[in-house]
């Protein structure tokens, strides 16, 4: 034996194993950051559509159309109105809209009896 036989690692194994674990990491951490940008997202868009279903339930049980108001970042309107096609129906309408750096809304229509 040689005195070259010494187990271990080197430089040069050890330097692209990290190279190595630090690009899964990189791909790790840019994969967990949009996930959370992604679920925040998704936490707007249910919130906002809850505010919608709930704005169209106060119409269908009365509540005046100015009298529905949204809470936080997000802002709902209603209307109800005649509909064209049939005189003994109305058309409610709950739009809900807000903004994180981009405009977003949702609307809900219904028809309902007078």
């Amino acid at each position: 034996m040689n005195g070259h036989d010494e187990a271990g690692f080197t430089l040069v194994e050890v330097l692209v194993a990290v190279g190595l674990l630090a690009v899964i990491a990189l791909a790790l951490a840019q994969t967990l950051a949009t996930s959370l940008r992604s679920a925040v997202a998704s936490g707007r868009w249910m919130r906002a559509t809850q505010l919608a279903a709930e704005g169209m339930e106060r119409l269908r049980a009365g509540d005046a159309p100015g009298a529905i108001a949204a809470a936080g970042a997000f802002e709902r309107q209603a209307a109800v109105v005649p509909w064209a096609g049939n005189a003994r129906l109305l058309r409610l309408e709950v739009s809900v809209t807000w903004n994180d750096g981009e405009a977003h809304g949702i609307q809900l229509v219904s028809l309902a009896r007078r």
